[in-house]
């Protein structure tokens, strides 16, 4: 068997998705990343990564994190 179980793809879906969702928020923003970095409370390189889609650095649990920091 190789690929992904249904298990994994859909967490990987769910991931990918709020990863986009996050990135049109940095984006539309408009400020600079030390901003961004300060709203989501992590790393500016993460956030560098986060525009970049390293989504294997991303943990659901971390985006949702972030997602609830949004106003």
């Amino acid at each position: 068997m190789s690929g992904f179980s249904n298990w994994e793809a859909e967490e990987l879906r769910l991931r990918s998705s709020l990863m986009k969702f996050l990135m049109a928020y940095v984006r539309e923003k408009k400020v600079s990343l030390e901003a961004i970095s300060r709203i989501f409370n992590i790393e500016v390189t993460n956030i560098s990564h986060l525009l970049n889609g390293c989504i294997d650095l991303f943990s659901t649990k971390g985006l949702l994190k972030m997602l609830e920091k949004i106003e």
